[in-house]
């Protein structure tokens, strides 16, 4: 889609987002029509699988609309799924005092239910300023206060109060009353009031705080420089990677497949990529391909009398649906043709990935790292636990960087890269705390 405004932004999103009510709809009732029939729950799965494609999208829009600012993004996934919001008063009043706020300079209103990976907050402000980005994360509570008749044709007004917190604290939040015509949703409101600032203060807005607060100063933490967050001293750095990833590989192994119904690339001796396609839709029984091992065996993906030996993971491409955001790229994202998303989004097409997490192992142990992964884990690469003896130092984080290298298509120097930011991340710690134990000593 192309966009000549901002107005045509935020009609995606309220499009987006009625879909993926329509979609929960669908999925309630078919429960309810399969529990009647006794009939199986495929129905109710492929339903979920579009459900799911249609919150990635969401995510989608929010990567883009954020510029790909991981610092900005992932600090807000760190929360419980949000179920996808329902049509109501709620709804109605949120809307309107996003566009009214929108209106007054406060940036651009990107709604967070149309996203999985968004959890904090309802609505994130985004106003650009010069090079950089301003964000304002907000908490909406609406109230119905009446309703009055109307002369037109769009229905009775709605009266409701909007509550919008935001940090740095409970005590800024605003109130407005806003009049909506029933029935337009996402449309501006017809007036609206400022008034004044009194939010309930209750359990529920306090947790809201912490999680707000946690993650703006995640969001705005300085590069190389020890800060607190839920009371533990932490410090961001950026790292950069010098990987360029193997988009074009993959883009050959996707055309390949077109023709053949299976190809398969061996990356870094530590990835590999297999490629199934079917016009009728790829099954289980494709992705069981003999061919799979022989090509194994064919590359150096395996480690013969390493000391690690071989720890072999499978993922697929799209990923599933799971608890936990996923914070690597959505696929709609990729660099690869539209005809590939398409085929990705109707089953068409399935990227396997298989990881040798050994083979990780080895190449950061080259990299002067010390590294053990538990025999018996479920997931090796989340398992792996890599020391930096010259600092005495552990850490056990990597495996998220492991999955966004294999479904971003990175491959072994972006994990080494992140290994050495951590490395280097120590280093500057521990010279940072040093100075402070000095300073306190004095």
């Amino acid at each position: 889609m192309e966009f000549s405004d901002a107005a045509g932004f935020w009609s995606f999103q309220l499009k987006l987002l009625s879909l993926q009510r329509k979609i929960q709809g669908a999925i309630a009732d078919e429960k309810k029509r399969v529990k009647v029939a006794r009939a199986g729950a495929e129905s109710v799965k492929a339903l979920q699988q579009v459900r799911w494609q249609a919150r990635r999208l969401g995510d989608a829009f929010a990567w883009l609309v954020l510029k790909l600012d991981r610092k900005a993004i992932r600090p807000l996934a760190e929360n419980s799924p949000v179920p996808i919001s329902q049509e109501g008063h709620g709804s109605r009043g949120a809307d309107a005092v996003s566009q009214y706020l929108a209106s007054q300079g406060w940036g651009f209103p990107l709604l967070h239910d149309i996203t999985d990976c968004l959890r904090i907050g309802d609505v994130t402000f985004v106003r650009p300023q010069g090079d950089s980005t301003s964000l304002r994360t907000v908490e909406l509570k609406t109230r119905l206060l009446g309703e009055e008749s109307s002369s037109s044709d769009e229905g009775p007004l709605l009266h409701y109060s909007v509550t919008v917190s935001f940090l740095s604290s409970p005590e800024d939040a605003l109130e407005f009353e806003a009049t909506v015509p029933e029935g337009q949703e996402g449309q501006a409101p017809e007036q609206v009031v400022e008034g004044p600032s009194s939010p309930r203060q209750d359990r529920r807005i306090e947790k809201q705080f912490k999680r707000m607060s946690k993650a703006l100063t995640l969001q705005e933490a300085a590069d190389s420089q020890i800060f607190e967050v839920d009371g533990n001293s932490t410090m961001s750095l950026l790292v950069e990677s010098s990987s360029e990833g193997h988009w074009g590989k993959i883009n050959e192994l996707i055309e390949e497949s077109r023709t053949t119904g299976y190809a398969s690339v061996c990356i870094d001796k530590a990835f590999m990529y297999v490629a199934l396609y079917s016009s009728d839709g790829v099954t289980e029984g494709s992705v069981a391909n003999p061919r799979i091992l022989d090509d194994l065996k064919a590359t150096e993906f395996l480690s013969e009398g390493g000391k690690h030996g071989n720890f072999l993971e499978i993922s697929a491409i799209p990923a599933q649906e799971t608890r936990a955001a996923q914070l690597y790229m959505p696929f709609y994202l990729y660099p690869i043709s539209q005809v590939a998303i398409s085929d990705f989004m109707h089953g068409r097409l399935v990227v396997v990935a298989l990881t040798n997490a050994g083979r990780i192992a080895e190449a950061l142990e080259r990299d002067g790292f010390d590294v053990t992964i538990p025999p018996g884990t479920r997931s090796p690469s989340d398992s792996i636990s890599v020391a930096i003896p010259a600092e005495r130092l552990r850490f056990e984080g990597l495996g998220f960087h492991i999955r966004e290298s294999i479904h971003e298509c990175k491959g072994m120097d972006f994990i080494l890269d992140v290994a050495r930011g951590i490395r280097g991340t120590a280093q500057l710690a521990g010279e940072e705390l040093s100075r402070l134990q000095s300073r306190t000593e004095q």
